[in-house]
C-alpha cells in the first residue's frame, strides 16, 4: 500500500494534504514527563508525538490507519443473499465483486468435531460469522475503537481497555426503561467483536508496478474480566453471550501503522473528523439509518466551522461515505445524494454545490460553498 505523510481526509475528501502542526509546541506543555500508566519517564520524541495528538484532537481530528480508511467502504459492504462463498479445505472463503476476500476458519473459533465434514453447515457458519464482521454495526464499532485508541491514555496505541457498558454507550445502543443495556445488545456487541477477530479480510488494488494487497483480521486480540461464573464455558462463549464486564481489544497491526512494530510513532496515518453527533432521535436503536440529509447537515455544519475558507471539495465517494449511504447502485445513490443536497441548499446549510448534475465517477470532485455568514448586527 502507498505510504506517506500524515494526511487530512475530512473536508478535502481523499486529497492527501500534509497537516501543519503549528500548535505542537503549545500542546507539549500539556503532556506530562512521567507516563501515569507506567510511571516511567516519557522521552522527548514520544512527548512531541503526544503533543501532536492533542493538537490534532483540538482541530477535531483522530488518526486512522491509511489502508483501513481507504478500503473501509469495501470491507464493510454488507453481504447480499447470494454471497454464500465456498468451503475449501478447512476454511470458508468468499471472493467478493468489490475486490475483497473474506475467510473464516471454524476450527479457530471452537470445536467443530462431527461437523467438519458437513460442508453445508460449515458454509452457513462462515456466512454467519462474516456477516457480523461487515456491515454497519461492525463499521461503527471499528470507528469507535480507532477513536478510543487515538485518545489519552492510549495515545494511538493498538490496545484499548474499556467497560462493555461504556463501549455500548459509544455505540449508541438503546437502554431499557431502567437505564440498563439489554442482554440482547450485549450479545450482539460480543459477537461482533468475535467476528472482527476471526474473519480475515483481504484487499487488493492495482499499483504502478503491479498490485499490492493485505490479509488479516481487523482485531488480533480480545481479553475480558467478568463477574459471571464462567467455569464451564469457553472464552468464545463468554463473548458470544455478552458476559464480559471489561474488555481489552487489540487492533491487528496489519490495520494499524500509526505506530511501528516497536511502538514508535510514525506519520503513516489519515486524519478524519471525530464521529459526528448523534443524529437519530433518542430512543432509536442502532442499525436504523438516519436520513442522509440529516447526516450531511451535521457534517457540513461541523466542516464549514473548521474550514478557514467558505469552500469544501469532496470526491463523490467521500460524499457518499460521510452521508452514510451504503447503497452502491450508482443511479439510486445519485438520486438520493442530489435530493439531500437540494434540501440542504433550500435550508441554507450550503449556498451551492457544483456541478449540480452529480458526477458518476467516484473520484470526481464536487465543490460546496458555505452560505454567507451574518455579523453581530445581522448584516451578511
Amino acid at each position: 500500500m502507498a505510504r506517506g505523510k500524515a494526511a487530512v481526509a475530512s473536508a478535502m475528501g481523499e486529497q492527501l494534504l500534509p497537516l501543519p502542526f503549528d500548535d505542537d509546541d503549545l500542546a507539549l506543555s500539556s503532556v506530562p514527563t512521567i507516563d501515569p500508566k507506567t510511571g516511567r519517564a516519557i522521552d522527548m520524541g514520544e512527548r512531541r508525538f503526544r503533543a501532536r495528538i492533542l493538537a490534532e484532537s483540538a482541530k477535531g481530528f483522530i488518526a486512522v490507519d491509511r489502508d483501513y480508511h481507504q478500503t473501509q467502504l469495501l470491507i464493510h459492504q454488507p453481504l447480499v443473499i447470494d454471497e454464500v462463498g465456498e468451503f475449501v479445505d478447512d476454511s470458508w472463503q468468499l471472493q467478493r465483486s468489490n475486490s475483497t476476500v473474506l475467510r473464516v476458519t471454524p476450527a479457530q473459533i471452537g470445536d467443530v468435531s462431527g461437523a467438519e465434514h458437513d460442508i453445508e453447515t460449515m458454509q452457513e457458519f462462515g456466512v454467519m460469522v462474516a456477516r457480523k464482521a461487515v456491515g454497519d454495526a461492525a463499521a461503527r464499532l471499528m470507528r469507535v475503537i480507532y477513536e478510543m485508541a487515538n485518545d489519552p491514555p492510549n495515545w494511538r496505541t493498538r490496545q484499548i481497555t474499556v467497560r462493555l457498558t461504556d463501549l455500548m454507550d459509544r455505540m449508541e445502543y438503546r437502554k431499557d426503561a431502567s437505564g440498563y443495556h439489554r442482554s440482547k445488545n450485549r450479545r450482539h456487541l460480543g459477537q461482533t467483536l468475535l467476528a472482527l477477530q476471526f474473519t480475515h479480510v483481504g484487499i487488493q488494488r492495482s499499483t504502478k508496478g503491479g498490485s499490492a494487497g493485505a490479509m488479516g483480521p481487523l482485531l488480533s486480540g480480545l481479553d475480558y474480566t467478568t463477574s459471571e461464573d464462567t467455569t464451564n464455558i469457553s472464552p468464545f462463549d463468554v463473548f458470544k453471550r455478552g458476559f464480559p464486564d471489561v474488555v481489552t481489544v487489540v487492533i491487528n497491526e496489519q490495520w494499524y501503522h500509526i505506530r511501528d512494530s516497536n511502538g514508535h510513532p510514525t506519520n503513516d496515518y489519515m486524519l478524519i473528523p471525530r464521529t459526528l453527533p448523534l443524529t437519530l432521535p433518542s430512543g432509536k436503536s442502532l442499525g436504523r439509518r438516519p436520513n442522509p440529509a440529516v447526516v450531511l447537515q451535521a457534517y457540513f455544519a461541523d466542516a464549514f466551522q473548521r474550514e478557514s475558507s467558505n469552500t469544501i471539495v469532496l470526491t463523490r465517494e467521500a460524499l457518499r461515505g460521510v452521508s452514510g449511504i451504503k447503497d452502491t447502485h450508482v443511479t439510486r445513490c445519485t438520486r438520493t445524494l442530489t435530493q439531500a443536497l437540494q434540501k440542504l441548499r433550500a435550508d441554507k446549510i450550503i449556498d451551492s454545490f457544483s456541478p449540480e448534475v452529480l458526477p458518476l465517477d467516484p473520484d470526481a470532485t464536487i465543490r460546496f460553498v458555505a452560505p454567507a455568514r451574518s455579523d453581530s448586527t445581522g448584516v451578511a
